[in-house]
């Protein structure tokens, strides 16, 4: 502790006067900010707790439970890996015991703006229950400090073992990605919960409300509804009380339940459940922190978990490259069929590259997202024959939505390639066929994206098969107009992206508002795709389409008009980009 307080104090010293009152007036602040937490839920407790009942009482405890989880795991978002106060590695020499050095280094990670203000507030809150139902609410103490401990202990293990992973480079990006992902798909349960039962319970208010008003006018139905009423009223509760049941097995069966759940066996006096939780609480944290003792003191002391970790790991990662070469041709020698070897070799190592990336994965987020929101909108839908005369609009709003979700990468194609942009410029390579290799290289994601939102479509709204394969035939000719439009963007607005993640670095005000008009850009690139659809509504008004496939021959015969298209403007933006290829140069390796 000596050596904490003496570190803390010469880091103050050399900061110099002004920071020591910053810091002291951000100490007081603090402390301000956990006694007001303390006091406010003290008082609430005092005036409302009398009255409560034991599911409100869980209720409440499951309120700030989710709360404290959901802001810490923020502050494990922006801090995935740990960083101790004291070195362990740098204190081996001296005669100090490296236990304490781990209970000193795990304490100090209690120092976050989630514990300064939820402790607080839960133990005002565990005080107020000792005073208004007595002595045996003491237990809510050590219930709450139980909680405190194995959240921490789990956290505290767990960036531990990342920080271990993450001295590769490409795994902690990985690892990144990975725990973000995650997080916003954890974050996104109750829209699809909530999504999922809206339509029942608003089912059950309006049939509830159709009975109260029955119930209510006076004739000789008024019997016979009162006891529709009383029946659908004792169906309600015994659903809630079945919902009650379940959210409290819920609460037993999770660690980070079993504060609320301890709650409620204590507000109904039932000590065996709070002896269970109290012991569950302490020896999983006393495993979590001995477990990271102990592999802390085996990756410093013995070596194991990082040099020679990543040692075995790269290892095994020439092993299995060596393994893979040995049994076929790697991505980046491949040929594609009927491309040249300079457009096959540019596509297949911008698609390793952006497989490798973390910001490629993270893209593929949003349409997973978005398709599970459409998917549960359809399929609550029961008249989905309303869909078949919109099928052609809404099947291409669908393909849409999932190209736009790999938008960014498609209209800035240099983003990504950063100062390696220098190899195009100095390749002999014509520019045309560097932009029909970028393109290709989005393609798998492009159309992958667009084939499922079709096909998820068809599963919820089924049309015929004249349609389907029509508009089948319309994601090739979506992704090549928006292709033509992206190149565009990327020759004459070029965004030089971080290094982490896709966030542009000082971009210009010009290039932000063209990048910002492909809002309006887009639905006018691919409103020409809807000229099948009235050609053939059209022909069947007159009866000259009378068994005729009409929309899939039309949408064939726009494919090859749009393929020949391109194949013009390709190389009309091959020139383009050779003539201002230095100012792209300039933008993304620009400091």
């Amino acid at each position: 502790m000596w050596v904490r307080w003496r570190i803390l104090a010469n880091r103050m010293s050399r900061r110099g006067k002004m920071n020591s009152v910053l810091f002291a007036v951000l100490v007081l602040l603090g402390a301000m900010f956990s006694v007001g937490s303390f006091l406010a839920t003290f008082l609430i407790g005092v005036v409302e707790l009398p009255e409560a009942e034991s599911m409100e009482i869980w209720g409440v405890w499951v309120g700030l439970s989710i709360a404290f989880l959901l802001f810490w795991m923020i502050g494990l978002m922006t801090e995935l890996s740990r960083s101790d106060s004291l070195s362990i590695k740098n204190l081996l020499h001296l005669p100090v015991s490296l236990g304490w050095v781990f209970i000193n280094n795990y304490l100090s990670s209690f120092v976050s703006l989630s514990i300064a203000f939820f402790l607080p507030a839960m133990l005002g809150l565990a005080l107020a229950m000792t005073k208004t139902f007595g002595a045996i609410m003491l237990l809510c103490f050590p219930l709450v400090l139980g909680f405190f401990l194995l959240v921490t202990a789990l956290t505290y293990h767990l960036r531990g073992w990342l920080a271990r992973l993450m001295e590769d480079k490409r795994k902690g990006k990985n690892i990144v990605m990975g725990i973000t992902f995650g997080f916003v798909l954890l974050v996104q349960i109750p829209n699809f919960i909530n999504m999922a039962t809206s339509g029942d319970q608003l089912d059950g208010r309006i049939e509830k409300y159709s009975l109260q008003s029955k119930a209510r006018m006076e004739g000789p139905d008024q019997e016979q509804a009162i006891a529709e009423l009383e029946a659908f009223l004792k169906v309600e509760e015994a659903e809630a009380l079945v919902l009650e049941r379940r959210l409290i097995l819920t609460t037993q069966v999770i660690p980070f339940g079993w504060l609320p759940y301890g709650m409620h066996a204590l507000h109904e006096k039932r000590i065996l459940p709070i002896t269970l939780c109290l012991l569950g609480f302490y020896l999983l944290a006393g495993l979590s922190l001995r477990r990271s003792y102990r592999t802390t003191m085996r990756g410093i002391v013995e070596g194991e978990g990082h040099g020679s970790g990543i040692a075995a790991g790269s290892k095994a990662g020439k092993a299995k490259k060596v393994k893979s070469m040995a049994q076929g041709i790697p991505l980046v020698e491949r040929n594609l069929p009927w491309m040249s070897d300079e457009v096959s070799g540019i596509t297949f190592a911008n698609l390793r590259s952006l497989l490798r990336a973390p910001e490629t994965k993270m893209m593929m987020l949003g349409p997973i997202i978005m398709f599970a929101f459409m998917g549960m909108m359809l399929a609550k839908k029961e008249d989905t024959e309303s869909y078949a005369a919109l099928f052609p609009a809404m099947s291409l709003g669908a393909i849409s939505m999932g190209m736009i979700s790999v938008n960014q990468l498609l209209q800035n194609q240099f983003g990504l390639d950063r100062a390696g942009f220098r190899a195009f410029v100095l390749s002999p390579v014509p520019r045309a066929r560097i932009l029909i290799a970028k393109n290709l290289t989005l393609a798998p994601f492009g159309l992958g994206i667009g084939i499922l939102a079709l096909c998820g479509f068809q599963f919820f709204a089924p049309a015929d098969a004249n349609h389907f394969f029509g508009a089948f035939l319309q994601v090739f000719s979506a992704f090549m107009l928006l292709c033509l439009l992206g190149n565009t963007l990327s020759i004459y607005a070029p965004i030089r992206m971080r290094e982490m993640g896709t966030k542009a670095v000082k971009p210009k005000f010009s290039t932000f508002v063209l990048q910002f008009l492909t809002l309006v850009f887009v639905p006018l690139t691919l409103a020409p795709l809807l000229l099948p659809w009235g050609v053939e509504y059209l022909l069947q008004r007159m009866g000259w389409a009378s068994g005729l496939p009409v929309y899939l021959l039309l949408h064939g015969f726009m494919l090859c008009i749009v393929f020949l298209l391109y194949r013009w403007f390709i190389r009309q933006q091959g020139e383009i980009l050779q003539g201002r290829e230095q100012e792209i140069l300039d933008v993304l390796t620009r400091d």
